[in-house]
């Protein structure tokens, strides 16, 4: 699955109180695979059962039937500042020197998602499927978000497209356009 995002509010993808993340080559933000792999096992461990889930996303020794790329924004759009106060969680009270500003991606960014489903079996496949079909229509209703400070009200995404191929790998010609990547 080749998927387009485009995020439709602020969002804040970073570690900690650190920059927004971006790569070195196309000076762009991205969010890592990890991180959407984790929201989306997450969105799908409160949905659905354990077994399902672990069969998709793997749990211990048990390999993963999907692979999430990072997902790198196609274009550079303004990093909005964000003010903030630091509060003593003890006193319920700011904290001296306790102002900052919060750096956040604008709305606008595309971001390009690639997602591969390994299957065993017809029935297996449409578990997968329909497990994310799921997740993509939280991610379209806002139900799932993305990055820090979803409660508020950042990390709204919207699939802008949605590319699906189905090869079957023990098929010589599948498994070929598969290997040279021609999708």
């Amino acid at each position: 699955m080749n998927i387009t995002l485009i995020n439709t509010g602020c969002m804040k993808i970073g570690n900690g109180d650190d920059g927004i993340l971006i790569d070195l080559a196309s000076n762009n933000p991205y969010i890592p695979g990890t991180s959407i792999a984790g929201a989306m096992r997450a969105y799908a461990k409160a949905n659905f059962s354990k077994n399902i889930v672990e069969d998709l996303f793997g749990h211990g020794d048990k390999n993963s039937n999907i692979y999430i790329s990072d997902s790198y924004a196609s274009n550079k759009k303004e990093i909005e500042y964000r003010p903030g106060i630091r509060i003593n969680n003890r006193l319920g009270i700011n904290e001296k020197g306790g102002y900052f500003e919060r750096e956040l991606l604008g709305s606008g960014h595309k971001f390009f998602l690639e997602i591969k489903i390994y299957s065993k079996c017809e029935e297996q496949k449409n578990e997968q499927i329909r497990i994310v079909k799921s997740i993509f229509n939280a991610i379209e209703s806002a139900e799932l978000r993305f990055g820090a400070n979803k409660t508020n009200g950042s990390g709204i995404l919207h699939i802008d497209s949605l590319k699906i191929c189905e090869l079957d790998l023990e098929n010589s010609k599948d498994f070929i356009q598969y290997v040279s990547s021609d999708l």
